[in-house]
Formats: structure tokens, C-alpha cells, sequence
């Protein structure tokens, strides 16, 4: 188990999920110059990831009770200790592999109907970087 999997937590309650994660690959970038394989294999594994995470942390009545959700909304908050925050198309690039987790864990039908509703950038001292993805039920 790496230190990421370690520290991270996830909660679910009746209007979201939240998961932090330590780090998030530059890869993942929209402005990105990496091979495919590489921006593939890190995407397939923060997909992997969430539902791992998912899959520890949750009972298994509510994995397999979940309901899906008609409408969501994808919150992120990044926090960053060196140089200029990243913008936020690249932000939100950066966690896609997120809304595909939450549709194969079976929170949504589809990932279309996950919104984007905020990107928030703190600063915060170095050794304390982090990523908190937060999705919630839109009612």
C-alpha cells in the first residue's frame, strides 16, 4: 500500500463523495507533451484508484445498494505550494479520470451528467500539496 493510498479517505453520505488524493500526474494535462501510453496509463491508474479507494472504504451494502444519481456536480480543490496554480481547464483535465470512476462504481448513468461546478486554488506549505475531488448530488 503506497502513502497516497495510506492517507486517503473516502466518505459518502447522501449528497456526495469526496476523495483526496496526495498527487495528480502532470500527464493528465490538457497542455501535457507526453507519450499516449503514458497520459493512458496514468489515467487508467487514478481511475483504478478511486474505485479501489471506493471499494475499501465502503460497506458492501452500499456498494451494492448505490442508486445512480440523474444530475451531479464536480467540485476541486487544489492546493499547491510552489509557483502559479494551474489554470483551470488544465485542473480539471488533470482529475478527469475521476468522472469515469464514478460512473463504473455506478454513482452516475453517465459521466455527461457530472458538471463542473468549481475549481478553488489554496497555497499551502511545501510537503502539504494535495487534491480533493469532490462530487455532489444535484437534486
Amino acid at each position: 500500500m503506497t502513502a497516497t493510498e495510506r492517507d486517503t479517505t473516502l466518505s459518502l453520505q447522501a449528497w456526495g463523495v469526496t476523495i483526496p488524493m496526495s498527487v495528480v500526474p502532470m500527464s493528465l494535462s490538457k497542455n501535457g507533451r507526453v507519450y499516449w501510453r503514458t497520459r493512458y496509463r496514468d489515467f487508467q491508474a487514478q481511475k483504478n484508484y478511486v474505485i479501489r479507494v471506493w471499494q475499501c472504504e465502503q460497506s458492501p451494502e452500499l456498494r451494492e445498494n448505490v442508486q445512480p444519481w440523474e444530475r451531479a456536480s464536480l467540485f476541486v480543490e487544489w492546493r499547491y505550494a510552489l509557483g502559479r496554480h494551474p489554470d483551470d481547464d488544465n485542473a480539471i483535465a488533470r482529475v478527469s479520470a475521476c468522472r469515469d470512476a464514478f460512473q463504473a462504481i455506478g454513482l452516475v448513468r453517465d459521466d455527461a451528467v457530472i458538471q463542473t461546478a468549481g475549481v478553488t486554488f489554496t497555497r499551502v506549505p511545501r510537503g502539504e500539496e494535495s487534491v480533493t475531488v469532490s462530487l455532489r448530488r444535484d437534486e
